[in-house]
C-alpha cells in the first residue's frame, strides 16, 4: 500500500479489510491477513474478525480469535460476551455460562453509552 499508493496503512485500514473479508464469509482469509500483518494487530482488528465469526457461526475460529483477544485486552467484557453469545446460538450452553461467570468473577462492566449534542452553535 505504501509503495503503490504512498499511504501508510494504519489500524483503520486493517480493520476495514478484515471486516470486508469477514462480511463476505472469507474468515480464514481474514485470519491469514491478520497473521501476515507487519505490525502487531490492534485489538480492534481481531474484534472485527470475532464479530464476523459470530455472524457466520464459526465457533472454532471465533474461540481462537477470542483467546487472542483475552490475552491482549482481558478487561474488555465485549469479547467475552461475544463468544458467550456465539456459544449460546450454537446451543453450547456450558461454555456460554462459564464465560458469563468469568465476566462476573472479574467484575467486568460494559461502559455506559452516552450521546452529545451541540446546542446553539
Amino acid at each position: 500500500m505504501l509503495e503503490e499508493y504512498e499511504v501508510e496503512p494504519v489500524t483503520d485500514h486493517h480493520v476495514c479489510v478484515v471486516d470486508m473479508l469477514g462480511r463476505s464469509g472469507r474468515l480464514h482469509e481474514a485470519f491469514d491477513f491478520i497473521k501476515q500483518m507487519q505490525s502487531l494487530p490492534e485489538p480492534g482488528v481481531w474484534g472485527a474478525l470475532l464479530s464476523a465469526c459470530s455472524y457466520h457461526g464459526e465457533i472454532e475460529l471465533g474461540r481462537e480469535v477470542a483467546e487472542l483477544l483475552f490475552a491482549v485486552d482481558s478487561q474488555n467484557s465485549g469479547y467475552y460476551i461475544s463468544l458467550s453469545n456465539m456459544y449460546s446460538a450454537a446451543g453450547v450452553w456450558k461454555e456460554a455460562v462459564e464465560l458469563r461467570n468469568i465476566v462476573e468473577d472479574k467484575q467486568l462492566k460494559k461502559p455506559a453509552a452516552y450521546s452529545l449534542i451541540d446546542v446553539g452553535s
